[in-house]
């Protein structure tokens, strides 16, 4: 049996989560939460939808090297911090945002 893992980027809101987060990096927010989806055991495909060929290839040098970095852990606990975040996972009960806290 094989565990399909989508909505990686929330249908795009986790761009407008990090902006309100102050964090207006968008590639690395996208490299942190693909490496942080890439790096819990239960997935075994990452289904993303990209918007231009770019995306694609910056996705996948990002899964070249899977394990979150330094710089990916201090992004996303900015952005388990904001009210923002705090606000769409109260709103959500879909496995990768009560996974991501």
């Amino acid at each position: 049996m094989g565990i399909f893992l989508r909505e990686v980027f929330l249908k795009g809101r986790l761009f407008a989560l990090g902006e309100a987060a102050g964090l207006s990096d968008r590639s690395a927010l996208a490299r942190a939460a693909l490496r942080w989806v890439l790096s819990q055991a239960v997935g075994t495909v990452v289904v993303l939808g990209v918007a231009r060929p770019e995306h694609l290839a910056a996705n996948l040098e990002a899964a070249r090297q899977p394990e979150l970095t330094r710089d990916d852990t201090a992004l996303l606990d900015t952005l388990r911090a904001s009210k923002e975040f705090g606000d769409e996972r109260a709103r959500q009960h879909d496995f990768f945002l009560s996974g991501f806290v």
